[in-house]
């Protein structure tokens, strides 16, 4: 694809960028949905969710510090979530801009933002 289109509009020669369409959102996804390169494995509920302590981390200011420190789920590389449904946290999990940090809770957002 061209990065720049040059355009001639009378007679003075112009250069309009093109920006590509962003597939963030689904290489994100590919990654939640392969496995690839996950790094900590959360378990809520009796099932086991594989994730990546850099979204995590950047997603809740709770699980940052938890892997700066040295608590034994910064270590086992194993999470244990008791106060949620592991199919909310499922649904977080994959879609980040599902859930953000509410107070001392990890909180699925429901008001679209």
């Amino acid at each position: 694809m061209e990065l720049f289109e040059l355009l001639n509009a009378n007679d003075e020669l112009t250069a309009k960028l093109k920006v590509p369409k962003s597939t963030f959102l689904d290489d994100f996804n590919n990654i939640f949905n392969t496995g690839d390169f996950t790094d900590v494995t959360v378990t809520c509920k009796g099932q086991r969710f594989n994730a990546h302590k850099t979204v995590l981390a950047a997603r809740s200011p709770v699980f940052a510090a938890m892997f700066r420190s040295k608590m034994k789920e910064a270590e086992s590389c194993l999470i244990d979530i008791t106060d949620m449904e592991a199919d909310i946290l499922m649904e977080m999990l994959k879609e980040p801009k599902h859930f953000r940090q509410r107070g001392c809770c990890l909180t699925a957002c429901t008001d679209g933002s």
